[in-house]
């Protein structure tokens, strides 16, 4: 239904001949916007002046308001005859003027940028399809905002998602996250930015991503492969080589390559939102290699403690790996 329909539907319900679903259909519509809910309001008012108005100069305010709806629709000019009804006659058109004035108000475009929003769930990812083509998986309890406004591509970030960004050279992709903003044509890349962190972290895959901070004016840019995060003290961005499972929330996949068992461990504690410790300092120096699917913390810590010959200790939602560990060297 587009909005003629639902002013229809809006007579109606003022004619009281409106079932339970119509009225319902339109307090609906009312609720999406808040332009839909000033239109309705406005032609109540209308409705309401005419009403009492009527009572007093005995004018039929049901037939008025059919010539009014009529005149709107084919938006028809009428010379009006000088007569005894003539008080009645301006009524309408007085009212057919408010109500074609909140109409033409109602279609203008606003300068404000309309924010759509998308937010996923604390158990689960999210899709987000955007109108430019671009997709958005969206890391649990994550939101993200857009504009629909003509000839911007701008998103606003609170939290971490993976982007997939729709190539167009004529038009700039921009993230805006944690004070920073993000800047592509066409790449595929991650973004860390939740509010309680110190400061946005980057990382691409694939493209070329400019970043710059808006408080301090710094700024770096990426190629594939690369990541960058933002160092507050220093106000300027560090690159570092692109980590393996920077996508396992989104993959459910972890993969560890003759990796230090230190960056095992701060991949497990970031993927399970865990704390697990070392008992001695040397066991970080150990190596393990493994890849996992879907798998919980318990096997991988499993595997972890019989290929590096360690011991596990847990105390609630704290782990601690205890053994000998490994030379230095190593």
């Amino acid at each position: 239904m587009n909005s003629n329909d639902y002013i229809q539907l809006l007579h109606k319900v003022l004619l009281q001949k409106a079932t339970e679903e119509e009225t319902s259909r339109l307090e609906a519509w009312g609720n999406e916007k808040e332009e839909h809910q000033r239109l309705i309001e406005a032609y109540k008012n209308t409705w309401s002046l005419s009403k009492n108005y009527g009572e007093s100069v005995s004018v039929d305010t049901t037939k008025a308001w059919q010539k009014l709806e009529q005149r709107l629709r084919t938006n028809e000019s009428a010379v009006v005859k000088k007569s005894k009804q003539s008080i009645a006659v301006w009524l309408a058109a007085a009212s057919l003027i408010f109500v074609t004035v909140i109409a033409w108000l109602y279609s203008m475009p606003t300068n404000t940028p309309e924010w759509l929003e998308y937010q996923a769930s604390n158990q689960q990812v999210l899709i987000a399809n955007l109108p430019d083509g671009s997709v958005v998986s969206l890391a649990k309890g994550s939101v993200l905002k857009y504009t629909q406004q003509v000839g911007k591509r701008l998103v606003k970030l609170e939290g971490t998602a993976f982007f997939e960004v729709s190539k167009n050279p004529s038009q700039v992709f921009e993230v805006e996250a944690n004070n920073s903003i993000i800047s592509v044509l066409g790449t595929s890349f991650e973004v860390l930015g939740q509010n309680d962190k110190d400061a946005v972290e980057v990382h691409v895959t694939e493209g070329k991503v400019a970043i710059k901070q808006s408080v301090s004016a710094a700024s770096v840019q990426l190629e594939g492969g690369q990541s960058a995060r933002y160092n507050r003290q220093h106000q300027q961005f560090e690159t570092f080589d692109l980590p393996n499972n920077i996508l396992a929330w989104k993959t459910q996949k972890l993969v560890f390559e003759n990796s230090r068992l230190d960056v095992v461990i701060r991949d497990l504690n970031a993927f399970f939102d865990v704390e697990i410790g070392f008992e001695n300092p040397s066991i970080k120096a150990c190596h393990f290699t493994g890849k996992f699917k879907d798998s919980s913390l318990e096997e991988i810590l499993e595997v972890l403690c019989f290929s590096s010959n360690l011991k596990l200790e847990q105390l609630n939602n704290t782990y601690q790996l205890i053994g000998q560990g490994c030379p230095l060297s190593n």
